[in-house]
């Protein structure tokens, strides 16, 4: 909780403007050419299956009114290939979401052998896509010319990062207590979750986001899976410090 909130401090004196400038005017085209030449200083052979995406179409990044409002990358296991998918925001968060789900797309075109397996270990699943979001931080400099564009963008990845520890024992505490309801109502599960906000010292007056549970697919589509995060940023992080 003092880290989050000195990192919340640090975040307040930085200037995110040039930042989203980039989010909500960059063109798909311009983030996917921007973050290829970031991935391909970072490591050559992580461009592999980033062009075997943009060549065969395999993602659909583009903003439409009917879209899904998430991200996400899936096997389609009748192809045998992964594909990306994302509803841009218009933020920079579009470019974390790329390179976020870039590191589920190339591990899953590496695994070819996980293809119409269903019984496979998720505590660690988002391992791949948080250290990458990590150790693509230096390549910022593809997309922004001026370094302190290139240090907001470092600092925007790292708070969110850190958040995930937190909001993830948060959302875990949240879905396992809810289990244990009984006669949940809309009434109990917004006040349990306004708690467990507030346990993990995520919010100081939980009112306002009590409802906020609902627009998070991952407790209806993926129950008990977010806790992933948190188990998964923890070495993610020591993977970018070595």
């Amino acid at each position: 909780s003092v880290c989050l909130n000195e990192f919340a401090e640090l975040a307040a004196d930085t200037d995110f403007h040039a930042v989203e400038r980039y989010g909500a005017s960059a063109s798909t085209e311009r983030m996917l050419s921007d973050v290829r030449a970031g991935l391909e200083a970072l490591s050559p052979a992580l461009t592999e299956a980033y062009d075997y995406m943009l060549k065969h179409g395999l993602y659909d990044l583009k903003y439409a009114d009917k879209k899904l409002d998430m991200g996400y990358t899936t096997r389609l296991e009748a192809y045998g290939a992964p594909f990306m998918f994302n509803q841009p925001a218009r933020s920079f968060y579009d470019v974390m979401t790329l390179v976020h789900e870039y590191g589920h797309y190339n591990s899953y075109y590496r695994q070819p052998a996980l293809y119409g397996l269903t019984d496979i270990a998720l505590d660690v699943a988002e391992i791949q896509s948080q250290a990458l979001e990590l150790l693509f931080m230096p390549q910022y400099r593809f997309l922004f010319d001026q370094l302190s564009a290139v240090r907001a963008a470092k600092i925007y990845t790292l708070t969110e990062r850190l958040y995930t520890i937190f909001s993830g024992l948060a959302y875990n505490a949240f879905e396992c207590a809810a289990a244990q309801l009984k006669n949940p109502t809309v009434e109990k599960l917004n006040r349990l979750f306004g708690e467990c906000l507030e346990d993990f010292s995520l919010v100081s007056d939980s009112e306002t986001m009590a409802a906020l549970w609902v627009e998070i697919p991952h407790f209806f589509g993926s129950p008990m899976y977010y806790i992933s995060y948190t188990m998964s940023v923890l070495p993610a992080f020591e993977l970018w410090t070595l």
